[in-house]
C-alpha cells in the first residue's frame, strides 16, 4: 500500500501570500505616488554619487524636507516603511550597511525603472502617467467595473456618466493632466528612437 504525498505546504503557503499581495495592490499604487509626489526617486538621483544608495534619515534631511525637520524621528520612519515597500517590489534597491556602532542601515538605490520616472534634460518622464491613478474619474472607474460587466458599457462611463474623451474635454484638470501625459509619453518614446538611430 503506497504512503500518500504529504500535502505541499510551501506551495500552500505562496499561494496564500500572493493572493493577500493581489488584494493591497491599491497600497502599492499609493506608495507609488506618494515617492513621485515627494520626489524621492529625484532625491536618490540627485544625491551626487553614481548608483547613489541613500538611508531614509539622508534623504529626509534633503532640502525638500527642511520645513518638517523638526518631526526627525517620525518622518525617518514613516520614509522607511514607504522606502522598503517599493523596494519590496523591486521598484528600489535595498542594501544592508553596517555602521561603526554596529548597527544596520538600509540604502535605498534607483532601479531602471525609476530612470523614467526622473525628468530627463526635456523635463520629461512617465511619472504624470503614474499619478493619473490619484484622479478620482479613474479611482471611480474601480468601482463600477461590475455593473460594467453585468450591465454592459464601460467602467468609466458608468461611474461618470460620460466617456473618457468627453469627459476629458470638459474637465480642465483632467485634460491638463491628459495632455501632459501624451507629451511626456511622446518626448520620451521619440528621444529614445532617435538615441538608437544616431
Amino acid at each position: 500500500m503506497g504512503t500518500e504525498s504529504p500535502p505541499d505546504q510551501t506551495g500552500a503557503l505562496r499561494t496564500r501570500l500572493n493572493l493577500k499581495q493581489s488584494h493591497k495592490s491599491d497600497i502599492l499604487v499609493e506608495a507609488f505616488t506618494a515617492a513621485i509626489e515627494l520626489n524621492l526617486f529625484e532625491i536618490i538621483a540627485k544625491s551626487g554619487r553614481p548608483n547613489a544608495h541613500l538611508s531614509s534619515a539622508q534623504t529626509e534631511f534633503r532640502p525638500e524636507f527642511a520645513m518638517i525637520s523638526n518631526k526627525f524621528a517620525m518622518i525617518s520612519a514613516m520614509l522607511d516603511r514607504l522606502l522598503q515597500l517599493l523596494s519590496s517590489y523591486s521598484i528600489l534597491k535595498c542594501t544592508l550597511v553596517s555602521t561603526e556602532n554596529e548597527h544596520t542601515t538600509k540604502l535605498y538605490g534607483l532601479t531602471p525603472m525609476c530612470e523614467f520616472l526622473i525628468p530627463d534634460s526635456n523635463g520629461m518622464s512617465f511619472a504624470p502617467a503614474v499619478l493619473l491613478s490619484k484622479e478620482k474619474a479613474i479611482i471611480n472607474c474601480g468601482n463600477s467595473l461590475k455593473d460594467a460587466i453585468l450591465k454592459g458599457g464601460t467602467p468609466f462611463h458608468k461611474a461618470n456618466g460620460l466617456y473618457l474623451f468627453e469627459y476629458i474635454g470638459n474637465s480642465r484638470g483632467l485634460n491638463e493632466v491628459f495632455n501632459g501625459i501624451m507629451v511626456s509619453h511622446t518626448c520620451v518614446f521619440v528621444g529614445s528612437v532617435l538615441e538608437k538611430y544616431k
